[in-house]
């Protein structure tokens, strides 16, 4: 872990070694000439062997040394229950305790973004960068066969040589294959590859794995070991510094942070060109307030003086949801549930560090994206925009045009 004294300056400050911030030092500091400072609330874990091992994943979930354990308010459509929201408290952030999927995004969600007038964000100028970021392994023929790869993915269009290992592990077995065939004879089958932004039907999504060793990619692929990056662990940014408005533009301008180590030790640390927000969906937006940008209202209430009146920080939150199904299974078909067994899980285990080989090597998930549907039938478009124009106007009134975008029909 770097040592700093206080009021030491940067060229730029990352908060957040999580996926998006080693990505942003890496990449900055590809100029020699600049200095880094990458700043992370957790430690540095990312030889513990539970990161390593996908199929440990769920062991890390809860444990406060890795994972921040957001518990959700109770939902009122949820019989009151409160839902655990894990984030990763660590470098590599939420990449050390995910469960690895590469999901690419729809097409739809791009357009979104190029219609409110960014232009180059659409899905033909996105594309090459989701093959930049990845290098994409085949499986082998057993593999392709038993998962059906052949109706849908298309091997040129993977990615060659990025930093970030994707493949599909020898772990699945006659579930997934089962998967794939009932939602086709449903009807609910698409054969254009997910990369192009097709999400419709039921598919078995490659994972972040290094397929030469079976493990866990995580974002400290993204090299950051270089002269001029300093990464600092265990640290907590308090605030984001402000100017008071005399920036070039007659607005407040990031100059710093003000951070407390792991001893208790508050320091401030100046940048002399950006400071760089990259603490996830949930620190990021608390971090703007208590560091004076968001509703005036909110903040004055807290005490926290208001540097930007900006009433849509900290709304509008937008999960990706997902659903699990139970199915109780044939007989002398073999489930998860043999890993109840103590004798099993250990010999898996043992397996595992001695071939890394086995279900530890990797997570057999499929999944499968269907459309709205109104009773047996796919809902048209007109239904569709009924239901999306209801859940609008039940939505905060702090709607940005973000928000609005987002939900499109089609």
């Amino acid at each position: 872990m770097t040592q700093l004294s206080s009021n030491e300056e940067f060229d730029y400050i990352v908060i957040g070694a999580g996926i998006g911030g080693l990505v942003v030092a890496s990449r900055l500091g590809e100029d020699g000439t600049k200095s880094i400072l990458l700043i992370e609330a957790g430690p540095d874990l990312k030889e513990d062997p539970r990161i390593k091992t996908p199929g440990l994943v769920t062991t890390l979930f809860g444990d406060e040394k890795i994972d921040w354990n957001f518990i959700s308010e109770p939902q009122l459509h949820a019989n009151g229950r409160q839902i655990t929201q894990p984030r990763g408290r660590v470098v590599g952030g939420s990449s050390s305790l995910n469960f690895s999927m590469i999901m690419y995004p729809s097409c739809h969600d791009f357009e979104a973004w190029g219609e409110l007038g960014n232009k180059g964000w659409n899905t033909e100028n996105m594309a090459p960068y989701l093959r930049k970021f990845h290098k994409y392994t085949a499986p082998d023929h057993a593999v392709a066969e038993q998962l059906g790869l052949h109706s849908y993915l298309d091997p040129s269009q993977q990615g060659r040589s990025g930093p970030v290992p994707v493949c599909f592990p020898a772990t699945y077995g006659t579930f997934n294959r089962a998967w794939d065939e009932t939602f086709a004879k449903l009807g609910w089958q698409d054969t254009r590859d997910p990369i192009g932004g097709a999400k419709l039907g039921a598919f078995t999504c490659p994972l972040s794995v290094h397929p030469e060793n079976s493990t866990r990619g995580l974002a400290t692929v993204y090299p950051i070991d270089r002269p001029n990056i300093s990464l600092l662990t265990e640290t907590v940014v308090e605030r984001i510094l402000f100017t008071a408005g005399d920036g070039s533009n007659g607005r407040p301008t990031a100059t710093g942070v003000q951070i407390n180590g792991e001893r208790g030790q508050r320091k401030v640390i100046l940048a002399r060109k950006e400071v760089i927000l990259s603490a996830g969906s949930l620190h990021s937006p608390q971090l703007l307030e208590i560091s004076g940008i968001g509703g005036a209202k909110l903040l004055k209430k807290h005490g926290i003086p208001v540097v930007v009146n900006l009433p849509g920080v900290g709304e509008n939150l937008q999960d990706h949801c997902i659903s699990s199904i139970s199915y109780k299974v044939a007989e002398g078909q073999v489930s998860g549930d043999i890993m109840r067994d103590p004798q099993v899980a250990q010999s898996v285990m043992e397996l595992y560090q001695k071939t890394k080989t086995g279900p530890l090597a990797g997570l057999p998930i499929s999944v499968a994206f269907l459309p709205l549907v109104d009773g047996s039938k796919r809902a048209s478009t007109e239904d569709r925009r009924h239901i999306i124009d209801t859940h609008l106007t039940s939505a905060p009134m702090e709607n940005s045009g973000t928000f609005s975008a987002q939900q499109n029909p089609n």
